[in-house]
């Protein structure tokens, strides 16, 4: 399966932009959708088991100007049951629950423990 969206990570913001078709063209507008962001220790973990689960208006915001456009500050994320020593890959899993649930797509999240926890990056 094609990602239904595009995605890229600037420091701790996570940006997705999100389309109707496998050729990106047609920007799915997500007012009227519900979204669900899963972030997973392993891809083969449960809904129940996830690190993170983010709803619009509870850790996604819709972009002002960009129908399809979300993002979401990984900062105040809780990701308090991942190691805090080391970079760990973190499986997230982009769902559209309406009007039945559907996968967008997957990709994986490398997450640095000082990142979330807002400190400076190095250069």
């Amino acid at each position: 399966m094609t990602d239904l969206f595009t995605y890229w990570k600037s420091k701790t913001v996570l940006k997705i932009k999100v389309y109707e078709d496998q050729e990106k063209t047609a920007p799915l507008s997500l007012a009227e959708i519900e979204l669900q962001l899963l972030g997973k220790k392993r891809i083969t973990d449960s809904d129940e088991d996830a690190v993170f689960s983010l709803f619009i208006d509870e850790g996604l915001t819709l972009d002002e100007d960009e129908i399809n456009l979300v993002f979401v500050n990984l900062s105040s994320v809780d990701t308090s049951t991942l190691p805090r020593t080391r970079t760990t890959t973190v499986y997230c899993e982009l769902l559209a629950l309406t009007p039945e649930r559907q996968t967008l797509g997957t990709f994986e999240l490398p997450v640095r423990p000082s990142l979330l926890e807002g400190e400076a990056e190095g250069s």
